[in-house]
């Protein structure tokens, strides 16, 4: 096999330096949306609760109307 003279080989420590900064980019990465997953499943948590007590109310007057209805009948 000749080489062919308009290629360079890339030395074995520039290829793990890149190996390596890409490794890191990919941790720091996954670190990001950890923090971003976390900080949404509060707000879910949050909007959960907020719909869970607006369905509360709601079958509450549900329930005193249909009673309302009940009693009339």
């Amino acid at each position: 096999m000749t080489s062919t003279p308009g290629l360079k080989r890339f030395p074995e420590r520039a290829v793990r330096l890149a190996l390596s900064a890409g490794f890191l980019l990919v941790i720091l990465l996954l670190g990001a949306t950890a923090i971003v997953a976390v900080r949404q499943s509060g707000r879910i948590r949050r909007s959960v609760i907020e719909i869970t007590r607006d369905q509360l109310v709601i079958s509450r007057l549900v329930h005193d109307i249909q009673q309302g209805e009940n009693a009339i009948v």
